[in-house]
């Protein structure tokens, strides 16, 4: 079991690495060790303007597990995730791009607007 002040060195870190601070910082740890599916709302959060097709098409390719594991490791995000004891310390890719995709859901669950999440996305380099 982490101690509070281990959950709340986590999600400050968090915080400063996606430049997004939590009202409900449960979301923030949520999101370190479970899968929110976002691949649709990438959608949504193309450039205003964007032609559908073409944001359709950026959301496909940068919405795979391949693409967000490895911009969650060129970020450090492994270092933050809450792991079930069983794998005994070790993070998959796959646990970090789901990682990567729940901290954005986190951000729209905890009611961020278009900016805020738009400046998340940026941080974690899906934009």
């Amino acid at each position: 079991m982490m101690s509070s002040s281990d959950k709340a060195q986590r999600i400050s870190s968090v915080e400063a690495l996606i430049g997004y601070d939590f009202t409900n910082k449960d979301l923030c740890l949520e999101a370190l060790s479970t899968k929110v599916p976002l691949t649709r709302r990438l959608q949504g959060w193309i450039i205003t303007g964007t032609p559908t097709h073409v944001g359709n098409s950026y959301a496909n390719d940068i919405a795979t597990n391949t693409s967000l594991m490895a911009l969650g490791k060129a970020r450090g995000l492994g270092t933050f995730m809450n792991l079930n004891p069983s794998l005994r310390g070790s993070v998959q890719g796959s646990q970090i791009a789901d990682a990567v995709e729940a901290l954005v859901g986190a951000v729209d669950c905890d009611g961020g607007d278009i900016d805020e999440k738009d400046g998340v996305m940026v941080a974690l380099g899906l934009l």
